[in-house]
């Protein structure tokens, strides 16, 4: 289903002069199977032929189930990455989850150890807390005072739920 994250992005990406309508394509899952033939903002597959799948800068991957993640996907995603240098945005929601990419080969880019079996919490929200690491890059301050940077921390209020993982990457720096 389009989730709110995807909206934002899709909007943001249409908006961009660089990208704009043309640039940016999407394969939903829950779209009726002859809109995704006759409209041009859909992928009709998630595996186009190479050509086509290449030719991408970057890959969103939102909120789906494994059973969406065929391994042709998954392998050229690998290789999109590994080899090619593209990007990969994993959007994480409450529907599916990271878990869902457990036992694919997208597993090993993630920057936690997945759990397949982990559920998603969401019996009490919580405030996320900032590592020491995080005071090391920017995007993570939200102010430009230490008091500023507190305050637009404590605005975002609490987060209604969250997905276990089994551990952190070797090569992961966690910040929130």
């Amino acid at each position: 289903q389009p989730t709110w994250e995807w909206r934002f992005i899709k909007e943001v990406f249409h908006r961009d002069q660089l990208v704009g309508m043309r640039g940016f394509r999407t394969f939903l899952r829950s779209a009726d199977p002859k809109v995704r033939q006759t409209n041009e903002l859909f992928l009709s597959t998630m595996t186009p032929p190479r050509s086509d799948f290449f030719a991408n800068d970057v890959i969103f991957l939102g909120d789906m189930p494994a059973a969406t993640l065929s391994t042709r996907f998954c392998d050229m995603t690998r290789e999109f990455v590994g080899t090619f240098g593209g990007g990969l945005v994993i959007v994480s929601g409450p529907g599916f989850g990271p878990g869902q990419l457990a036992g694919t080969s997208l597993a090993e880019m993630l920057p936690v150890v997945v759990d397949g079996d982990a559920r998603l919490r969401d019996e009490h929200p919580f405030k996320p807390l900032r590592t020491p690491y995080a005071n090391q890059f920017d995007f993570m301050h939200l102010g430009v005072s230490a008091a500023d940077n507190e305050k637009g921390w404590a605005n975002l209020g609490q987060l209604p739920w969250y997905q276990p993982v089994s551990g952190v990457h070797p090569l992961a720096t966690v910040l929130l």
